[in-house]
């Protein structure tokens, strides 16, 4: 028997009389293997497609200026409210001055591959929450408090991201909008990876 894995790799296997009786399991095999080979192909061929769009960013074609990189929590009263930006004012972290502690955003001036991180420490409620970029959302979080004390939630992403656009967090909803539900373990955090 022989299966195709990768273009110009092959795995061989002698087949013993006694067991060509099974030739049926074993072309069946063979089709399963393929299959799963012309996906992984097909998968890893869209991602060089993807890579090689004129906006594509590849580890030596971005010149970097600078380092950025920040981190903040929420450390405030404020009701969380439907819709609006969540505030981290607290900053631990602002290389780069990108983040504005008092809107809760982060303004990109350099074109790059950009890491995310955002978690909510939700007590006594349910939220959800969205990081957006330019009000396109690219990740979600999900906390449920509902059965009493505290509970954490958060996400990792990795995106894209021009220069001249924006990133914020913000509340998607919440089952109880008239008093603050987070804890001060609410932090969002990012940098420039390259």
């Amino acid at each position: 028997m022989e299966i195709q894995l990768l273009k110009g790799v092959r795995l061989t296997d002698d087949v013993s009389p006694e067991l060509e009786s099974n030739s049926a399991d074993k072309a069946h095999e063979t089709v399963s293997s393929q299959k799963s080979t012309e996906l992984l192909n097909a998968s890893a061929n869209l991602t060089r497609r993807i890579l090689r769009k004129d906006r594509s960013i590849s580890p030596g074609s971005v010149q970097m200026t600078h380092r950025i990189g920040l981190t903040a929590y929420r450390d405030s009263n404020d009701p969380v409210v439907p819709r609006e930006t969540l505030i981290f004012n607290h900053v631990l972290t602002n290389t780069g001055n990108r983040y504005n502690h008092y809107t809760g955003v982060f303004s990109a001036d350099q074109d790059g591959l950009y890491v995310f991180y955002f978690g909510l420490e939700c007590k006594g409620a349910k939220i959800q929450a969205e990081i957006v970029n330019d009000n396109v959302a690219f990740g979600f979080v999900y906390c449920d408090a509902t059965s009493g004390g505290y509970h954490n939630s958060g996400e990792m992403v990795v995106r894209e991201i021009f220069s001249g656009t924006s990133v914020w967090v913000r509340v998607v909803s919440s089952s109880d909008h008239n008093k603050n539900t987070l804890g001060d373990k609410t932090i969002f955090t990012g940098f420039l990876l390259y």
